[in-house]
């Protein structure tokens, strides 16, 4: 799927991505990808267009093909609730 993204060298994805995130922009609901020499981090829709004056590094606002992150299914969207339990010796307490 096509989405607003952030075009950065490799070397310097890691920093743009941090900021990313401390401006509330990186969006993790898509993978990263790279092509040979530079990576395109996602951003949010509201992402401004002169972002990338603010970055630590050079970077261009592109639009570039993302895969969406696939959520890993845990036991509280299974249940609605966090189960917990504790050991006390050899007898397992479950809490509901």
């Amino acid at each position: 799927m096509e989405r607003l993204c952030v075009k950065v060298k490799k070397r310097f994805g890691e920093p743009v991505r941090q900021a990313l995130a401390e401006m509330d922009l990186l969006d993790n609901s898509y993978r990263l990808s790279a092509d040979d020499d530079c990576l395109y981090v996602p951003v949010m829709d509201e992402c401004p267009e002169d972002v990338c004056s603010n970055l630590p590094h050079v970077a261009e606002l592109v639009k570039h093909d993302l895969q969406p992150n696939k959520k890993q299914i845990t036991p509280e969207n299974l249940l609605g609730f966090s189960p917990s339990f504790e050991i006390v010796g050899d007898i397992a307490i479950l809490d509901g």
